[in-house]
């Protein structure tokens, strides 16, 4: 089963490449992940996620480069180019296989049917890496909390049906 996880916290999953599998080049050492923010820490270049490398230091007190146990560079440095390497990969939505996710399309006719492949189960979006989270921000699969601060999560396309229960929703008062 993919994971569903916003690209910000560790790697960006694999799963989501169009191009499989992914350039071991690309892969974080420490999540296995697609790297995000792509750091490097050692003289040797091992290049790891900015966050996993973060919460490697948390709990590392004598910090030593993860592959080669070399002592790190004074500063870490982002590696912009593989980083602008990755961000233009294409991805799909996180959400492609999100199965019955949307509302199914009216009935089409027997011969429309029989014409077209299988229908997508979920978001059918797909770009470069670097428009994922622009896409995101829109996506109707993607869980949101509600606007209303009741504490519910849903997906953006639920978030209409929840407003009608919603115990934070506006209702109109009797006045007698």
């Amino acid at each position: 089963p993919a994971r569903r996880r916003t690209s910000n916290i560790m790697g960006h999953d694999t799963a989501i490449f169009l191009a499989q599998p992914v350039d071991d080049n690309f892969i974080c050492g420490i999540c296995q992940d697609v790297l995000n923010r792509p750091t490097t820490v050692c003289a040797d270049g091992h290049t790891f996620c900015q966050a996993c490398l973060e919460a490697t230091q948390a709990t590392d007190q004598e910090f030593r480069c993860p592959v080669c146990r070399s002592e790190p560079l004074a500063a870490f440095a982002l590696n912009r180019p593989l980083q602008n390497m990755i961000s233009v990969l294409d991805v799909r939505c996180p959400h492609h296989d999100a199965a019955d996710a949307l509302p199914k399309p009216k009935k089409r006719s027997k011969k429309a049917a029989s014409s077209s492949s299988e229908e997508p189960k979920g978001c059918v979006w797909q770009g470069e890496l670097k428009d994922l989270e622009t896409h995101l921000r829109s996506c109707p699969l993607e869980a949101v909390d509600c606007p209303r601060g009741c504490g519910m999560r849903a997906t953006r396309h639920e978030l209409d049906a929840h407003e009608q229960t919603c115990p934070r929703r506006m209702v109109k008062c009797d006045q007698g």
